[in-house]
């Protein structure tokens, strides 16, 4: 596939970064956009003594249809000059205040989520965790960022439950889900 660059141009430069190219594919030309958003993190905390996973819902304005939280796994941008592990670790403190032992995390994988449009990759992560003092009453996030993360402790088969009836879940969080134990 002959693909070239020929010209890109700012469109917006908030939290996320949308760039307008002029692309040559094959001799014809396109204009496409492209979302410039680095590179994140995602993590599924299991509790293998009570089979039972901790995830989270916020709002999210591309799920907005679906209500106005979607559920999900911790999750994150991975800072400049850190490692996808590293992001992994503080993001589950920041969202659920749950300090975990960074070499019981798993690494299931970098995905692009979704590369017609954006250049974000998600590196996802299982890890065994004992679960028992988590507080799903507590509302985590950063106050600075404005997050307000609600927590939910379900059984790893409501989650599949719910994976299964496909109803507004996010992508990271069924690939995850494959990899727990059955």
């Amino acid at each position: 596939m002959d693909i070239e660059i020929i010209s890109k141009k700012k469109m917006y430069n908030g939290y996320a970064k949308v760039e307008q190219w002029q692309v040559s594919q094959n001799g014809q030309t396109k204009t496409v956009e492209c979302v410039q958003r680095g590179q994140s993190v995602a993590v599924l905390p299991y509790d293998r003594n009570t089979d039972s996973v901790l995830v989270v819902s916020q709002f999210r304005p591309g799920a907005i249809d679906q209500g106005p939280s979607l559920i999900e796994m911790v999750a994150g941008m991975i800072d400049e000059g850190e490692t996808a592990e590293q992001a992994a670790l503080r993001e589950t403190i920041e969202e659920v205040e749950l300090a975990l032992d960074g070499s019981a995390l798993t690494k299931l994988g970098r995905f692009y989520l979704s590369p017609g449009i954006s250049t974000e990759t998600t590196t996802i992560f299982l890890v065994e965790a004992d679960l028992s003092q988590v507080d799903v009453n507590k509302i985590g996030g950063l106050v600075e960022e404005g997050e307000q993360i609600r927590k939910h402790l379900i059984s790893a088969q409501e989650l599949r439950t719910m994976l299964a009836s496909a109803n507004g879940a996010s992508v990271t969080l069924a690939l995850a889900a494959s990899a727990l134990p059955l």
